[in-house]
């Protein structure tokens, strides 16, 4: 996305009228070849003895990869939450910290009702303590889990998903969430 229509002229109306610095203005601007850079620019104005502008001073700063990934951020997000399967990401403990609206419309739990709480919330009592302590033992191992498991609803009924749990890692290796996927299989 290209800059505000008239930025840097507006850089220099503040710099030379309202003599005031200008800081971290985020532009593009286009490199001596002819493409374009995203930069994070900052300026000041330098005076003379009598006030008179002289000259600029000002830096620019390369943040073309940031803003990539800002984007890239953005079309993740929105992918998640727009996905027909539900996704909930629990952090090391199990805690859940965000659903997708696919979780909500299946469950019956909002967003508020389910985060701060465990997937236990979900607990249909059909699997017994094996079931679980597999699950956990894989995950927890930094496998993943993948199976069908039947859990129940905020209003009691019974639902049927295919699943995947998988952790996430931090650059040390060291597990420190939980994705989970899945989709209804209730047919």
């Amino acid at each position: 996305k290209p800059a505000p229509t008239g930025a840097r002229e507006s850089i220099l109306q503040r710099l030379e009228v309202e003599e005031e610095e200008v800081k971290d203005v985020e532009m593009q601007a286009r490199r001596k070849d002819g493409s374009l850079v995203w930069v994070l620019a900052g300026a000041s104005p330098v005076r003379d003895t009598e006030g008179r502008l002289v000259a600029i001073q000002g830096m620019l700063l390369d943040i073309s990869e940031r803003k990539q990934a800002e984007e890239t951020m953005v079309r993740l997000s929105a992918a998640v939450e727009q996905s027909g399967d539900h996704v909930m990401i629990t952090d090391a403990n199990g805690v859940i910290l965000y659903v997708n609206e696919a979780f909500v419309n299946l469950t019956g739990y909002s967003r508020e009702e389910a985060m701060g709480h465990t997937p236990r919330i979900l607990k249909s009592g059909k699997h017994d303590l094996a079931f679980y302590e597999n699950l956990w033992g894989a995950i927890v191992s930094g496998n993943v889990f993948r199976g069908i498991t039947t859990n129940r609803k905020k209003d009691g009924s019974l639902f049927y998903e295919e699943k995947t749990i998988s952790p996430i890692h931090d650059a040390q290796g060291k597990i420190t969430h939980f994705v989970s996927t899945a989709g209804d299989v209730t047919g």
